[in-house]
């Protein structure tokens, strides 16, 4: 559901107070963007009293410091 999003908002927290390390509002933010960034994609499915999942599905890409052999022994 859409209202399963408004926890990927900037600021959303569930805590009243901020600590230094928690409730903030910035963690899941800062994943949706770090996943987004990459060309990937974050999910979430919820049920009451079994908990929360998250997806993150990110693309497969190969880096310019892989060797040629990885990149050939994949098309075998």
């Amino acid at each position: 559901p859409e209202i399963l999003q408004l926890i990927f908002h900037d600021s959303f927290s569930t805590r009243d107070e901020a600590s230094h390390t928690s409730g903030r509002g910035i963690g899941l933010s800062a994943v949706k963007e770090a996943v987004e960034a990459q060309g990937g994609t974050i999910g979430i499915n919820s049920k009451i009293g079994s908990g929360t999942e998250f997806q993150l599905i990110l693309p497969l890409t190969r880096t310019k410091k892989e060797p040629d052999s990885i990149q050939k022994g994949a098309q075998q």
